[in-house]
């Protein structure tokens, strides 16, 4: 989107050069999940840029490409995409997108066969990276450390999230069996 942004902004009046970087979170969200005052804005904010519109429209319909089931399927979507992509005005502005999937374009279709992704790997780089960034570049064994505390939290909150669940259990078995005595107290007193 960013490349859009800056192409379409030469052309593009001063106020409505502006808009995009403001609702930069909005044009990020998958469409589905948009509610009304948001799809509102979004379509107020497209208005203003037909080559804009046709990029974020052409984004939507990439991330409808995870929602196919096998690869066949994906492929063909993506075929199709493609085709949509080259045939617009917009495809200059999306060149670095374009060859980035075709370089990558083996391994995504990966997905489709396996349903594994590298999700968690990604999280601990950009993990990695922001300590790096907030201790200005501590070194190795300061990272190693940083993480290392981050792992222990993590496995602690799971732990108590664990114990949390055990305690209701516990005192949602503790109502049942309360219930049930006092259900056969009144029974054998009404006998």
């Amino acid at each position: 989107m960013v490349p859009v942004r800056f192409w379409t902004g030469e052309k593009a009046e001063a106020n409505a050069r502006a808009l995009p970087i403001v609702i930069n979170p909005l044009f990020l969200k998958y469409w589905m999940k948009l509610t009304e005052s948001e799809m509102d804005s979004l379509d107020y904010y497209l208005s203003y840029d037909k080559n804009l519109e046709e990029t974020y429209y052409l984004i939507q319909e990439f991330m409808d490409f995870y929602n196919h089931r096998d690869y066949d399927c994906a492929l063909e979507y993506l075929c199709q995409w493609e085709s949509r992509l080259l045939g617009s005005a917009v495809s200059e502005a999306l060149r670095p997108f374009y060859d980035t999937l075709l370089n990558w374009l083996p391994y995504i279709m990966n997905y489709f066969l396996h349903r594994i992704t590298n999700g968690r790997t990604e999280g601990k780089n950009n993990l990695i990276r922001q300590i790096d960034r907030m201790g200005f570049h501590y070194g190795l064994d300061c990272l190693q450390a940083c993480l290392y505390a981050h792992d222990r939290n993590q496995e602690l909150i799971k732990w108590r999230r664990h114990q949390h669940k055990i305690e209701l259990k516990m005192l949602e078995r503790a109502k049942v069996i309360d219930n049930s005595v006092a259900f056969e107290s009144k029974s054998t007193l009404a006998a």
